[in-house]
């Protein structure tokens, strides 16, 4: 470690000289600009380490919007994914076609299999999250938290699922406050989804 430092403290001396013989200015004079341009970078990184978290947090909420707006349309995809591939394999000619490894009937099957398989461990992760809302709504004291799961069920769940309009009238509220809401609603299971990186994001 002390070699480490060592040699930091030798290239910022030698920094500093090299600065100053093509300059003409004094190690001094030079120590005081490289200090400003290390702050300088320092404040440009975490500017940047700010966005990108910024970017990631972003594309997290909206792969979340995105799965609950498609949360029946990912129900339905799992049931005819499961229900195509029993059909086939109660298929018994496909199945002797299927007796090759190689054969393109098998790797049909294996493909509508793994991405069935797939889509079945995503709903369960957004099950699982949503459980956690359902949750975490009803034990928050106030209200606004604790109508977001409704919110969340009765615009992307329910069957039919309900407009933005009818939803107003039956919480009685403002387009706006909806609109906060379900964003709201939609970063809290985002975090629940994808990880939370401080206690801001909830």
């Amino acid at each position: 470690m002390n070699d480490k430092y060592t040699n930091l403290e030798n290239e910022y001396k030698s920094t500093v000289k090299e600065l100053s013989d093509i300059t003409g200015w004094t190690n001094q004079q030079s120590e005081k600009v490289l200090a400003l341009l290390i702050r300088v970078s320092e404040t440009k990184a975490g500017t940047v380490a700010r966005q990108n978290r910024t970017a990631q947090k972003d594309a997290a909420v909206i792969a979340t919007e995105k799965l609950l707006k498609n949360y029946r349309k990912l129900k339905w995809s799992i049931q005819c994914g499961a229900e195509h591939t029993l059909k086939l394999l109660e298929d018994g000619e496909y199945r002797r076609l299927m007796e090759r490894e190689e054969s393109v009937q098998n790797q049909n099957l294996r493909s509508t299999a793994l991405l069935t398989a797939g889509n079945q461990v995503l709903w369960n992760q957004l099950n699982t999250a949503l459980d956690c809302f359902r949750e975490f709504c009803k034990n928050d004291p106030r209200p606004r938290v604790r109508r977001q799961y409704s919110m969340i069920y009765k615009r992307y769940i329910e069957v039919p699922e309900l407009d933005v309009d009818s939803i107003v009238e039956l919480a009685n509220l403002d387009k706006s406050l909806f609109y906060r809401d379900i964003r709201e609603a939609t970063r809290t299971i985002s975090v629940i989804l994808f990880g939370a990186e401080n206690f801001r994001d909830f």
